[in-house]
Order: C-alpha cells, then structure tokens, then sequence
C-alpha cells in the first residue's frame, strides 16, 4: 500500500507546484512583454567577446520594430 500512494502523493504536490508557478511571472515579464538582459564584457583582455551585446541589442532592436515576437517577418 505504501508503494502506491508514494508516486500519488508525489504527483500531487508537483502538479500543484506547477499550476501555482503558471499563473505568477519573475521580474521582468509581463503580460505584454519580457525584459531580456545580458552580461558581456566591455573592457579588459575578454572584451573582444563584447561584441555579442551590440549583436543582440540590434537583432532585438529590429524584432521589435517588425512588431515583436508574435508577428510575422517583414520581408
């Protein structure tokens, strides 16, 4: 008897964890949009890899021009 309701009790609380968490956003998101953040290095020996924050900061500048994530691509 012990065997079974271990597994039960289990996926009971997990799926109560997980409808909980559904309806709740962390910092920086929303119904409306997502804030995505990012950490580079700007100076020193490794800062040559800085170059991914102009990168990304551009793709996202031009996703949001184009209407966001949800909309098709402009061609």
């Amino acid at each position: 008897m012990k065997k079974t309701l271990a597994p039960l009790a289990a996926m009971a609380v997990l799926s109560s964890i997980g409808s909980a968490s559904a309806a709740s956003y962390s910092p920086g998101a929303n119904d409306d949009e997502i804030l995505i953040g990012m950490t580079v290095p700007l100076s020193g020996p490794a800062s040559a890899y800085g170059i991914a924050c102009a990168a990304s900061q551009a793709f996202f500048t031009k996703v949001n021009q184009d209407g966001g994530i949800n909309q098709p691509a402009a061609n």
